[in-house]
């Protein structure tokens, strides 16, 4: 993942509020963002989430991050044994608020390689963020059917009248 440094404070600030959300959630917005990437690895980022949840030892499935600790054992789960040293030298990376804790949406943008701000700006087909424009976009097309079927009526009645002016 590249590093965080040259991260938009807006940026950053989105991302770290995505990374405070509940461990399905985080997974969602990655693979709702993703999609035509992660599809091939849905049934993986869905395992990462469920250890997740298995290792929060406190929240459980409400919880958004793993200690130090608890990180540590999700990588060896994974066969990525890393020394402490290592552990956090990897953290470094991808720990935006330096907390030393691992939030699920933090691995999957290592593991992934994919950036804050692409993450940050997924776009997400019915998100509160998209909402407004999904809906404007309904309203356009719900327009122009109306316009079509007026028009399409105008066609059939000017043909009538033609087809009568052919018969005078």
């Amino acid at each position: 993942m590249a590093a965080t440094a040259n991260v938009s404070e807006k940026d950053k600030k989105k991302f770290m509020e995505l990374t405070r959300m509940k461990y399905v959630d985080q997974a969602k917005w990655y693979l709702n963002g993703f999609w035509a990437s992660a599809e091939k690895e849905a049934e993986s980022i869905w395992k990462f989430t469920t250890k997740f949840i298995e290792l929060d030892t406190t929240k459980k499935k409400n919880g958004n991050e793993l200690d130090e600790f608890m990180a540590h054992h999700f990588l060896e789960s994974l066969g990525e044994t890393l020394t402490v040293v290592e552990l956090r030298a990897k953290l470094r990376k991808i720990d935006l608020d330096a907390n030393g804790k691992m939030a699920l949406l933090e691995y999957l943008c290592f593991r992934y390689d994919k950036s804050v701000p692409q993450t940050a700006n997924a776009a997400q087909g019915g998100s509160p963020e998209n909402q407004k424009e999904i809906d404007a976009a309904a309203k356009l097309l719900d327009e122009l059917m109306t316009a079509l079927a007026d028009l399409q009526t105008k066609i059939a009645s000017l043909r009538k009248s033609e087809d009568e002016l052919k018969a005078a």
